[in-house]
């Protein structure tokens, strides 16, 4: 862990300094592996059109990493490859921070400590964000190359969209939320 482990950090300020409420988009992967590179790519594509101060890294190591961003964070929206019974292309959306995980959702991961693992090891140490949404695209094909499937490409859009309006309903939330715990003046 550390500051160089976070690839391609960047903050989308789009003119607006000082947000109050932290979200970050973390897109998980492995580019010379398939379907796994679906996380890396919907990370990369929403960098110019997430709202302004939303915070985006790409992690195409070890999970572990996850854990520094959850205690950085007060929003983590994590995209990732899964391996289902689903068929190739569902997108999963789950909210990970009242609940654990189902093992069978991220079992069978290309990282070495996969993204459950790092959740729950969150969980565990107290270090889980006020909010944690995961984003599982389901894969067809993690084999060693380059390139989506065609079912996988095809779900990019839509996860797009509902990540986007995700992030703008946890910025609200959030920020209202902030606001009614702040002591008075």
């Amino acid at each position: 862990m550390g500051g160089d482990a976070f690839q391609n950090d960047t903050v989308n300020r789009g003119g607006q300094a000082g947000a109050e409420t932290v979200i970050t988009l973390v897109g998980v992967g492995n580019r010379y592996r398939r379907d796994d590179a679906v996380g890396l790519i919907v990370s990369q594509q929403l960098k110019y059109k997430v709202p302004p101060g939303t915070r985006i890294v790409e992690l195409d190591g070890d999970q572990s990493d996850l854990i520094e961003l959850m205690r950085s964070t007060d929003v983590l929206i994590v995209v990732d490859a899964v391996k289902s019974t689903a068929p190739p292309g569902t997108v999963f959306r789950l909210d990970a921070v009242d609940d654990p995980l189902p093992r069978e959702f991220m079992s069978s991961s290309t990282h070495s400590i996969d993204t459950l693992t790092a959740v729950e090891l969150a969980r565990a140490l107290g270090a889980l964000p006020e909010r944690l949404i995961i984003y599982g695209i389901v894969g067809r094909d993690f084999s060693f190359s380059e390139g989506l499937s065609e079912e996988v490409r095809d779900a990019i859009d839509a996860a797009e969209e509902r990540i986007i309006a995700d992030i703008g309903t946890l910025r609200e939330e959030c920020s209202g939320h902030k606001k009614e715990n702040r002591p008075s003046r």
